[in-house]
């Protein structure tokens, strides 16, 4: 991946590949909104989930919407309902009412939809003045991931172009201009962190509790989303437009609505939220599977992922068994990052970090994914952070870098992503052959996460035997080995933060 680096002993190289992370991360993240408790209280019960059944491309679909210029009006994204012929909105903290829906307004080229209710629901919200800014902190109130409870997420506004086509990949742009999903010139708010499922739609609120902006949606690219909003100045030429059905809403693969997730019915509103996972000092929500073209279209690194190809090629696994591959994404809360998990390992379990191992089928492989992440109190503590993370990960010290697949230095970016990629080979404590790790440590505004895997029984001999002689005995259960082997290391590659 990239050139060797000396076999320095094992703390030594800790400290260094530390200190250069360090060096590259510098810069403080700005202090997360914060709404005060009274302010909460008054705008929660506007804010509802919406419902949609009965759509004509088959699953349900849920989101957010919230009350605006009327206790019987809500706005929503249009993606959310566009097609459903049965619509009802949930109410959590407007007493637990659910009040039947119809469409009544839609402005499609924005992707805004204005709902009618079938009785008053209580105050509306008001219109931030002005557009946010770069560096804007907002309050996302949505039900993320289709869970019946309201929840809040902090969100950041950052600089870059204010053009939905400013934004996105070129081959996403073309995809979506042939599919007419959405206006590629649509003025977008440009957010920093995850606009999860289920927040299409949600109120962008100030501190204040005014929308300043409504989430609209992100990039299914990548095993880090990129996600917008949408400015409040759009709802004028919502509440202006022509009364309609909207039809049903254009849809393209690249791109994906932050709520289509399959809606709770009734019977199941109590439901406890989404489960999280707390790994280290963060806490992972899952995000559903991916596979792995969609997650290499935006990966950090495309150099090392090609040479990494090259090599499982050699050995029998190749461009048509990877591009089988399919994983289960992972994205903190609070931070932009995401990780990538073999989906054949099931669900992590809670450890000292999280860590996945074989189901089903795949009970007998030796390939562990292990990964966590902690915030950080300044760039001063990044030495020691990142250190203690490798070792937490890796379990023991008795490890020596391989150099063929190891960074000479971290790799820096200019959004402020500091990555680092090495391989290990070393003694394994469940067998009796050698143990092989690839890891990923990154870092940005404050943030560290890092993820390995660990095939606990390596056997590099058996590997190029099989190479040069595929047919040969045992040959078949090396080769599934290999392939187990692949899926970890590829997933441990992928996991990045996004480019924003």
């Amino acid at each position: 991946m990239r050139r060797p680096f000396s076999c320095l002993p094992l703390f030594a190289a800790l400290a260094l590949a530390a200190l250069v992370l360090a060096a590259g991360a510098a810069a403080p993240a700005p202090a997360a909104a914060e709404m005060s408790r009274e302010i909460f209280e008054r705008v929660a019960p506007a804010v509802g989930q919406v419902r949609a059944r009965d759509c004509r491309d088959g699953p349900a679909r849920s989101g957010t919407g919230f009350l605006f210029e009327g206790g019987d009006r809500l706005v929503t994204a249009l993606h959310v309902v566009a097609g459903c012929s049965r619509l009802d909105v949930y109410f959590e903290r407007g007493g637990g009412r659910t009040l039947g829906a119809e469409l009544d307004r839609a402005l499609q080229p924005v992707d805004l939809a204005l709902l009618r209710l079938e009785g008053d629901a209580g105050a509306p919200l008001a219109a931030a003045p002005g557009g946010p800014q770069a560096n804007d902190e907002l309050v996302a109130l949505a039900f993320f991931l289709g869970a019946p409870s309201l929840d809040n997420k902090s969100l950041k506004v950052t600089f870059g172009a204010t053009r939905l086509s400013g934004m996105l990949p070129a081959e996403v742009r073309k995809e979506l201009d042939a599919s007419r999903a959405i206006d590629l010139e649509l003025e977008i708010v440009r957010l920093d962190g995850h606009l999860l499922p289920g927040a299409s739609g949600a109120p962008l609120l100030d501190r204040e509790g005014r929308v300043a902006a409504i989430g609209s949606g992100g990039l299914q690219s990548g095993a880090a989303s990129i996600s917008w909003g949408l400015p409040a100045a759009h709802l004028a030429g919502l509440l202006s437009a022509p009364a309609g059905t909207g039809g049903a809403a254009a849809g393209a693969a690249s791109v994906q609505s932050a709520s289509l997730y399959a809606t709770p019915e009734p019977e199941s509103e109590g439901a406890a939220p989404v489960a999280r996972l707390h790994c280290g000092e963060l806490a992972f929500l899952p995000l559903g599977s991916r596979g792995f073209r969609e997650l290499a279209a935006t990966a950090d690194d495309m150099l090392g992922l090609q040479q990494l190809l090259d090599h499982f090629a050699l050995y029998g696994v190749t461009q048509e068994i990877v591009e089988g591959f399919r994983f289960d994404v992972y994205v903190p809360e609070e931070q932009g990052a995401a990780v990538a998990v073999p989906d054949w390992m099931g669900t992590p379990v809670e450890e000292d970090v999280c860590r996945a191992y074989g189901e089903g089928a795949a009970a007998d492989s030796t390939v562990e994914i292990s990964f966590g992440g902690m915030h950080l109190a300044g760039a001063w503590q990044l030495q020691e952070a990142s250190a203690l993370a490798e070792f937490v990960l890796l379990r023991h010290v008795n490890w020596w870098p391989d150099p063929s697949f190891t960074y000479l230095a971290p790799s820096q970016r200019p959004d402020g992503l500091v990555v680092r990629r090495k391989t290990f080979h070393g003694p394994s404590p469940v067998s009796l052959r050698s143990a092989l790790a690839f890891e990923t440590l990154a870092a940005r505004d404050l943030a560290l996460f890092g993820i390995v895997a660990i095939d606990h029984a390596h056997d590099g001999p058996a590997a190029d035997r099989c190479a040069m002689m595929p047919g040969g005995p045992g040959c078949a259960e090396v080769a599934k080995a290999l392939e187990r082997m692949a899926h970890g290391v590829l997933a441990a590659h992928l996991s990045t933060f996004p480019i924003y």
